[in-house]
């Protein structure tokens, strides 16, 4: 960030992370999908289904994925000139770059949301010592791509387009994962009850998927339509930096998340997994490492603001 601040400036900067919220709502662009391919591949693995059949349901719904993807391009795509215009209240160059730069997020949504569904789907298969393998160098990419654009060309427009270039490496990455795991096989077809099973949870999850964003991201978007964007900067940098520690926890639900649907049909497997010590151990684990984190948010708040300002960053005690 504070490279980014040096080259962009503050309201360039505010810009920067209002693409980053939008992106932070591409659970709500899944409708749920995304969670229930983990539940349905978990679930359906084992109850002792073919992994055709399971692999025909997958990428049968990574194209609907798509396919709703295209749709919020189109919406995002004609919006994109009344945020600029009536939510941002931005003119001139950076109302320009703006647009730009927002529809260069909207023709990644298709990619973004059939990556999501790979994802998904991989931690189904509980393949999480591959997920965490390759997120840490995306994660990498994901912000140094958008830092490259910005030290050469320090238009808000290219750097948000380097940022959504990021997720179509993101989905060429997890589909050739998933299809080297989970390939397609010709003339194996997903049932229509499949399909509305995984429809139906989705819904379910949507709920969720609306509000969760809306209570992170949404502020953000308030304050950009009554304050300048260099304000926004300000705001979102400490924000994002404390709402890191809940990472931890989020992790470790996702693991969860798979092995208990895997033993959705296994009435014996679920007693033994619940029973046992390792939920226990798992929960006091994150409480305490969560707990951890929390006592240090003040000190790398600060640390944080400080060099966001330009200032040097000073230590405290609790360093």
């Amino acid at each position: 960030m504070p490279i980014l601040l040096h080259a962009l400036g503050a309201a360039r900067l505010g810009v920067f992370t209002l693409a980053l919220g939008l992106i932070g709502f591409s659970g709500l662009f899944d409708l749920g999908l995304s969670r229930a391919l983990t539940q349905t591949v978990s679930s359906s693995l084992g109850q002792g289904r073919s992994r055709a059949q399971v692999a025909a349901l997958v990428w049968r719904v990574i194209g609907l994925l798509a396919g709703f993807g295209v749709l919020w391009l189109v919406a995002l795509w004609w919006a994109a000139p009344f945020l600029v215009d009536r939510l941002f209240s931005l003119s001139g160059e950076m109302a320009r770059e703006t647009i730009f730069g927002l529809r260069a997020l909207a023709l990644s949504i298709p990619f973004a949301l059939a990556a999501t569904g790979a994802m998904g789907t991989l931690e189904g298969l509980q393949q999480f010592r591959l997920l965490s393998l390759w997120r840490m160098p995306m994660s990498v990419l994901q912000f140094g791509l958008p830092v490259i654009v910005a030290l050469i060309r320090p238009d808000i427009g290219w750097v948000i387009a380097a940022l959504a270039a990021t997720r179509v490496v993101w989905m060429l990455l997890w589909l050739t994962q998933l299809h080297r795991l989970l390939p397609r096989e010709l003339g194996v077809t997903s049932s229509r009850a499949d399909l509305r099973h995984a429809l139906h949870f989705g819904g379910w999850l949507s709920v969720s998927n609306i509000i969760g964003p809306l209570m992170v991201y949404a502020d953000r978007f308030y304050l950009a339509s009554v304050f300048p964007p260099a304000t926004v900067a300000y705001y979102t940098v400490p924000f994002d930096t404390a709402f890191r520690a809940t990472s931890l926890p989020q992790t470790a639900m996702n693991a969860l998340f798979p092995a208990l649907a895997e033993t959705q049909s296994r009435p014996e497997a679920s007693t033994r997994l619940v029973g046992s010590r390792h939920p226990r151990r798992g929960g006091a684990g994150v409480a305490c490492g969560a707990r951890w984190r929390c006592s240090r948010i003040p000190c790398w708040r600060s640390g944080s603001m400080r060099v966001l300002q330009g200032r040097p960053r000073r230590c405290c005690n609790c360093c």
